[in-house]
């Protein structure tokens, strides 16, 4: 039961498996720590993703 848990927020097949939560928590997570995230994306290259943290 534990390992459906998720199941519900796949709403389509994706290209690659996997892809699923990871930057929506990884996204949250920064924002928690008043930084930044971004995305650089090129078609058939991929995506690149940066993010920044304030110093302490």
């Amino acid at each position: 039961m534990y390992l459906n848990a998720f199941s519900g927020f796949r709403t389509h097949k994706w290209e690659h498996p996997g892809m699923g939560l990871g930057l929506y928590i990884s996204a949250a997570i920064v924002e928690r720590h008043c930084g930044t995230i971004s995305v650089q994306s090129k078609e058939r290259a991929g995506s690149i993703f940066t993010f920044t943290l304030p110093g302490i």
